[in-house]
């Protein structure tokens, strides 16, 4: 008697939406991310959803925005123009970036959400702001210098380069440091972390732009 024949994996529709939105498990994925003692999770919080490569690829999108259509007029290349490209980037992240997000968290549109900013599981290197006013000073030296993915808590601000009126990278991300038991005294403080060496989890609550000082 012959072998039944194999049954191929059919694919659900949510599998095939999900292609740049890796879905997981309430608990699973607190844990994959070393956020398990971090992370506030109810039975009502949604599934978590890695959205590193959309974070990615927001990235590009204001890069492109400022090199392709803003650097390149050397007659709007100004402070003025810098501050206004700053004040869309929230919008922007809500609009574009967050409103995905919330259509695969299966959440209201009304929903803020907040991305939370996970270093690479083998350590990443972290620039803290001195001090502890808003807007940051421009020294970012205080300790420690290196971090591991359950140190801190860390919130995405924004994207930053050195140089605002040069030809962009977005290499950093500019974060805040929500809590760290390891490193107390650094709770409340603004950091920058290397954009390529973390990975990005969206939670539902404060928004992103809000307490975002410009």
């Amino acid at each position: 008697m012959s072998n039944p024949a194999p049954q191929k994996h059919r694919k659900s529709p949510q599998d095939s939406g999900q292609k740049n939105f890796h879905r997981h498990s309430r608990t699973s994925y607190r844990e994959k991310v070393g956020y398990h003692s971090i992370i506030p999770m109810s039975d009502e919080t949604p599934p978590f959803i890695d959205a590193t490569e959309e974070l990615q690829r927001f990235r590009l999108m204001l890069r492109g925005i400022w090199n392709s259509y803003l650097y390149a007029d050397p007659e709007v290349r100004d402070w003025d123009m810098v501050a206004t490209f700053r004040q869309c980037e929230p919008f922007l992240f809500d609009t574009l970036f967050a409103e995905k997000l919330r259509r695969r968290l299966k959440i209201a549109e009304t929903t803020a959400v907040t991305l939370l900013i996970v270093p690479d599981h083998q350590g990443t290197n972290i620039m803290i702001n001195c001090g502890t006013e808003r807007p940051s000073s421009g020294v970012w030296t205080h300790p420690p210098a290196r971090i591991d993915p359950t140190d801190m808590t860390l919130r995405f601000l924004e994207f930053f380069d050195w140089g605002p009126l040069d030809f962009r990278d977005n290499e950093l991300i500019r974060v805040e440091i929500l809590a760290s038991a390891r490193y107390p005294d650094v709770v409340g403080r603004e950091a920058l972390i290397d954009a390529k060496r973390v990975r990005a989890v969206p939670l539902s609550g404060t928004s992103n732009s809000a307490n975002n000082p410009k």
